[in-house]
């Protein structure tokens, strides 16, 4: 899902009013008074195999969530400290953890485009008003003081995902569609935009949102196996396309060549389609539960 253009409204410097307006949002997903609900679907009846498979997908990706909002959590803690005691190239280091973090968290942020751009998104001529790209401003451009301004808000968000995130329980079909639209973010906005304008490092974030695609869709592929062989046969192999494309790459996480973003460009929209099947095939198939 491709990030959106913020209105001017929304352009305005988070203050902590508006990072706990913003979390709130993105956090009503995610439990509170809703009612325990099963999905079905007329004719299905998952098998003891389908169901067990099915509970090992959902545990799965909802530990990888919970363990990226923890990671987040701790990555800008140390992130205001290091800014706090003037240590730049700690910061720098807290700042990359926090993006990877970040982009692992980012498919189950309910606010969509707008969470993300007032959390990592564009900022505005001083550095202001971009959460995690604030403190990259800060960082790479200068002064730092942009970065230490920010920090706050970015603490305040780590905290409650870190909390909040352990209510969140994902249904396989829904973990397929999200990772659908985190392969179009991928296309649309990491290769084909200028996702780190201050870093230059674009192959952090490129790494980081395909290693969330292909650990979230690796753990639908023994509840594919049951129900759409064919499919799930693919999906092990353009998952492995899309594993080697990146890890081309090797270790520099400077702006990747032409080359570079053609295929994994070529790998990801291949990729999307045998999830987006996938996905559909998966209705019904529910432990009976969203919230823990």
């Amino acid at each position: 899902m491709p990030v959106m253009p913020l209105l001017p409204s929304a352009r305005r410097r988070i203050g902590w009013f508006g990072v706990v307006v913003v979390i709130a949002a993105t956090l009503s997903s995610c439990g509170g008074t809703t009612t325990p609900s099963t999905t079905t679907v007329p004719g299905v009846v998952p098998t003891p195999a389908e169901q067990a498979a099915t509970l090992a997908a959902t545990n799965a990706y909802r530990s990888q969530i919970v363990n990226a909002a923890t990671s987040f959590n701790t990555a800008v803690r140390a992130l205001a400290t290091d800014l706090q005691q003037s240590k730049t190239g700690a910061a720098i280091a807290a700042w990359r953890v926090a993006e990877q973090s970040f982009d692992g968290l980012r498919p189950e942020l309910s606010g969509g485009p707008a969470t993300w751009s007032q959390l990592s998104g564009p900022v505005r001529s001083d550095g202001s008003g971009g959460g995690l790209q604030s403190v990259a401003f800060g960082l790479f451009h200068g002064p730092t003081s942009v970065a230490a301004d920010a920090s706050p808000g970015l603490v305040l968000a780590g905290a409650t995902y870190a909390i909040g995130v352990f209510r969140t329980i994902v249904q396989p079909s829904t973990i397929a569609a999200h990772q659908v639209e985190n392969l179009g973010y991928l296309v649309t906005t990491c290769l084909g935009g200028n996702p780190e304008p201050w870093s230059h490092e674009q192959a952090l974030d490129v790494r980081a949102v395909a290693a969330g695609v292909i650990s979230a869709s690796s753990a639908l592929i023994p509840l594919a196996r049951l129900v759409v062989p064919g499919p799930a046969t693919l999906l092990r192999a353009d998952l492995a396309g899309l594993a080697q494309a990146v890890g081309e790459l090797g270790s520099d996480d400077g702006v990747l060549t032409s080359a570079e973003t053609r295929a994994i460009a070529t790998k990801a929209t291949i990729l999307q389609g045998v999830l987006g099947q996938i996905a559909g095939a998966f209705a019904g198939y529910s432990n009976g539960r969203y919230f823990a």
